[in-house]
């Protein structure tokens, strides 16, 4: 893990979003299990077409369609279909839609720097314009636990559109459809995204003395 990207971004989440340390932690410690907190992470199975499990996996259809060649994970958040991905760089980063399907199509957002993918999560998060329930949740967190299973549930992995925290059963719920999608037992995928928050939660704290 890149303590030093960690750091950057709980700092970069306090500072922008007005969140608690732990709240910051959980999703950087899930971003840390989606990428490593690595801008230019890239889901290569996804992209080269062979992830076949995927919705996203690459079959070289057209600009825009769920299995084109550019509609893959990419970045810290592993931002995937191209209707987002153009979404998040033009308002974070004030793009127009053509240039922000031009990075797409060229280099793609993994070749963003990590303080411009930040600026693209704090606008998805601030303006609501991507789960926007989420920020909701997220304000009745008063848990590490429960601000993990939020990011978990509510923005990086789920889909649902409740703005309650999420139970046990609902995180079970995912669990096992990532098992599925992944057609493998990979164990409890919130229970790693705990350790990772948890981890990120201590350097954090280690690095402000406290």
């Amino acid at each position: 893990m890149n303590i030093t990207n960690q750091l950057f971004c709980v700092e970069y989440l306090r500072d922008n979003l007005g969140w608690e340390d732990y709240k910051c932690a959980a999703l950087v410690g899930c971003m840390v299990a989606e990428s490593g907190v690595n801008p230019q992470a890239v889901n290569k199975g996804e992209k080269n077409g062979t992830l076949k499990a995927s919705s996203a996996c690459n079959k070289g259809t057209t600009y825009g369609t769920k299995t084109s060649p550019w509609a893959y994970g990419a970045g810290i958040i592993q931002w995937t279909f191209t209707d987002r991905k153009e979404k998040a760089i033009m308002g974070g980063l004030g793009y127009t839609q053509t240039q922000a399907k031009q990075l797409i199509q060229g280099k793609g957002i993994e070749s963003l720097t990590l303080e411009q993918q930040m600026k693209m999560v704090v606008y998805e998060i601030s303006k609501g314009l991507y789960k926007n329930n989420f920020a909701i949740v997220m304000n009745k967190c008063e848990t590490l636990k429960d601000a993990v299973a939020s990011v978990y549930c509510r923005f990086l992995g789920g889909f649902s559109s409740k703005t309650t925290i999420p139970t046990d059963a609902d995180i079970k719920r995912l669990d096992k459809g990532y098992n599925t999608a992944n057609m493998k037992s990979s164990g409890s995928m919130f229970g790693i995204r705990l350790n990772y928050a948890n981890q990120v939660l201590d350097n954090y704290h280690h690095s402000i003395d406290i």
